[in-house]
This record gives C-alpha cells, structure tokens and sequence, in this order.
C-alpha cells in the first residue's frame, strides 16, 4: 500500500511538473475562433502530432477539411479524429493519402484536387493551405532518386513548394484572400543556404535546418506573388512559423535522443497541442494584424535567423524559388498549372 501511494504521488508530480512547464514554454495560445463554414483547408502531415490538432481545430470551426499524410493506418485513425469534432459532419473530412517522396503522385493530387469540386461544392475551392508534412532526415546521407537532391530537402522544402505552386490557381480565387502557413523550425538559425550537403559533411539536423530555412524563405516569396494577383476584398498572406520544440513523431522516432533521455524531452517540450498554437494562430487570425512572408514563434511576430542572413534577403529568396522550379523542370516535372 505504501508503494502504491508513493508510486502514485509520483505520478501526480510528474504531471503537475509537465503541465507547469507547458504554461512556461507557451507564452502565448491561439485566440482566435473565425467562423470557417464553406471554406476548404488542406493540411498535410495530418496523421498525428501538430498537423493532426491543427486538422481538427479547423473542422471545429466548420471547414471542410482535406487531411494528407503517407499510406498507413494512422491516417485512418486521424480521419476518425477530425471527423468525431467536425462541426459539418463526417463528410466535410476528406483523406487523402500522399507520400511527398513522390512528385508524380503530388502532380496526379494536385491537378485532380485543382479540376473537381469536393462533395458539396459547386467548384473546386481551396482557402487555407497548412504545408505541415515533413522528416527529420535519415541517419546517413541519401539522395532523392528523382530529384537529384539530398531527401530531407526533397521532401521538406522542394515538395511543399510543388504541391503549393500547383495549387496556386485555387489559392488566388480564395473569396477572402488565401492563407498559407509554412511550418518551419527554429533550426534554421543555424543554417545557411550556402553549405554543402554531401556524405561527406552530412548531419540530420544541418539537413533539417536548411530545409527549414527554405520554408520560410518561400512563404516570403508566395506573399509576393499572392499580393500580385490579389482583387478587390481579398487580402492573402502567406506566413511560415515554428511549433517549438514539440514532442510529436520528429522527436518520438528520432535516434539522436537516447531512449534514456526521451522522458525529459517529453517533460520539457510541448505537447502537440501546444505547438499547434502557433499554426493555427498563423492559419485563423485577421490578414490585417499577420505580416505577409513573417516568421512566427509564439504566435508572434519573430526576426528571422540564419548563419548567411540568406532568409532576410529578398534577392536570394526569389532565386532558391527560381532554382526550386529550375530542378523540378530538370526532374520533369510539368510545372503548368492551366
């Protein structure tokens, strides 16, 4: 009985510890509650984790709410999730699976996704864009065997900008203006553009972090272009942001942490709720008080980092976008979007 107590007050002290350091690590929660009935959101990477929460506050707010994540019976188990809260029912959820290692299969989505309307819908329609889906990289260097690059680039920035170039169409007709949320990471501080990825000077988190800083160097691009094609009483913004450091299947899966350690990381991380805050915060507040191309941590405002400065200069973002489409028409790929 006395082991029972003791073991039990642990318990309760370990989970007053982590919710104690859940109000320490998020300063800041989304406050916004906008009422989303007929609008379509996409987010990728919805299976589990922050994707998982953001897909279901969406359908809350009454989306309909496209969820794309690899094959697997995760993604099954995420659609049941999303649709126990949707406010528009079980069919205003639709899953798609996706594996974004494969260009053909996210060209095949994106022109079927672009051609016809979801069920309900008089024409196809696409307002908020989640570009969630992403890896922490392999243990050893690996190329992408279409693309000719390093895989956690090819799957982590060259992917997203794909399948969000394609989408573009629908984006720029969005009724109020689109909304596109890159998920980056604080990681890109220390990355820079410049540095060589080879087998040679590989590590998971330099691939990671560069990849990061790709992300938020095309939201700053995509706001230019967004803004161009902009009409009267749209006002789109496109963001990038960091949940933090979340304990989701980046850090649940990873072999860097050792297993020993994984039970402090999970004390002193956020739950997937709360990294989820800052991308619904960048998904659901007004376009006038979110700057076009920002960086947000905390669901604020934040400067943007990186060893070169790269992610600050306009003129080398536009050229990773250039060499972005230069490498996929390399690969290919039929950029058209007619």
């Amino acid at each position: 009985a006395v082991a029972a107590a003791a073991a039990s007050a642990a318990v309760a002290f370990v989970v007053r510890l982590r919710v104690n350091m859940q109000g320490y690590l998020i300063t800041k929660y989304n406050e916004h509650r906008p009422d989303l009935t007929g609008m379509v959101a996409l987010v990728t990477g919805a299976s589990r984790g922050t994707g998982l929460e953001v897909a279901k506050e969406l359908a809350r707010r009454g989306a309909t709410v496209v969820i794309i994540a690899r094959p697997s019976p995760r993604l099954q188990a995420a659609a049941v999730a999303v649709r126990n809260v949707a406010r528009g029912g079980a069919g205003a959820v639709v899953v798609q699976p996706l594996d974004f290692a494969r260009v053909d299969d996210i060209v095949s989505f994106a022109r079927r996704f672009r051609s016809t309307p979801l069920a309900g819908m008089a024409q196809p329609r696409l307002d908020i864009l989640v570009n969630n889906a992403g890896i922490f990289g392999s243990d050893h260097f690996r190329t992408h065997e279409r693309l000719g690059v390093e895989l956690t680039f090819a799957i982590n920035h060259v992917a997203p900008y794909l399948l969000t170039k394609l989408l573009l169409p629908l984006l720029k007709q969005a009724e109020r203006g689109a909304r596109v949320v890159n998920v980056s990471s604080g990681a890109h501080q220390n990355a820079a553009l410049a540095d060589a990825t080879t087998a040679a000077t590989y590590t998971r988190a330099t691939a990671y972090g560069k990849s990061k800083l790709a992300n938020l160097m095309h939201a700053r691009v995509l706001q230019d272009d967004l803004d161009s094609s902009a009409r009267d009483g749209q006002v789109p913004k496109a963001v990038s942001c960091t949940p933090g450091l979340a304990y989701t299947n980046l850090l649940q899966d990873t072999k860097d942490v050792p297993p020993l350690i994984k039970p402090i990381v999970w004390l002193i991380s956020r739950s997937a709720w709360g990294g989820a805050q800052v991308m619904l915060h960048c998904a659901l507040a007004p376009s006038a008080t979110l700057a076009g191309g920002g960086y947000y941590s905390n669901c604020l405002p934040r400067e943007i980092f990186g060893k070169d400065k790269c992610g600050r200069d306009k003129k080398a973002c536009v050229q990773l976008c250039a060499d972005t489409d230069q490498l996929l028409r390399a690969a290919g790929v039929d950029l058209s979007t007619a």
